[in-house]
């Protein structure tokens, strides 16, 4: 089975938020698209939005952003991601000691369930999904992957992806059934 994997936003004392310094280095990116950025992805610095330590795991906008626990998971299950890295500062412009990184995640795959799934259609593309059904079949062994031709951006993690989360006691980190998902 396949989760919805998403900020946790009740994280007590952790910080899940954290502002790009200079947006203009995205400009002309796509962040969602599961596109190979090469070496051409730059070096960002977030801004912690509040006191305290960066959780492990955690959204900046589009950006996905990890710790070096988080990295080591997804290495060891051979997701198909870059990483790269960021210079977190905190709220008193004080660097990160830790290792964090921005992770764009390679897999995208057409796993909707469009039978059993509530949803609409614009053009070629998944819009404002009421009920998320995942075709299991589809998304198969992938531990990490968008769900392919949705404007929302949904990622999906394995059930082994999230055991290996729990397991490790990351932090941030939230995986939701699909038919709990809403947007």
């Amino acid at each position: 089975m396949h989760y919805v994997i998403r900020t946790n936003l009740d994280e007590p004392n952790l910080v899940v938020r954290a502002t790009v310094m200079s947006m203009d280095a995205l400009k002309g990116k796509r962040l969602t698209t599961g596109a190979s950025f090469g070496n051409t992805f730059p070096r960002l610095e977030l801004q912690l939005d509040q006191e305290g330590e960066a959780a492990d795991f955690f959204e900046s906008g589009p950006l996905l952003i990890i710790s070096d626990k988080m990295k080591d998971i997804l290495n060891g299950l051979g997701c198909a991601v870059e990483l790269n890295d960021v210079d977190l500062i905190d709220v008193d412009g004080i660097p990160s000691k830790m290792a964090y990184y921005v992770v764009n995640i390679l897999d995208s795959v057409e796993c909707l369930d469009y039978e059993h799934s509530v949803y609409e259609m614009d053009k070629d593309y998944i819009d404002q999904i009421d009920i998320l059904v995942i075709d299991e079949e589809k998304a198969g062994n992938t531990h990490l992957l968008r769900l392919k031709n949705s404007y929302d951006n949904i990622i999906l993690a394995s059930e082994e992806l999230m055991k290996l989360c729990r397991g490790a006691r990351v932090t941030g980190v939230q995986f939701v059934s699909p038919k709990d998902w809403k947007w």
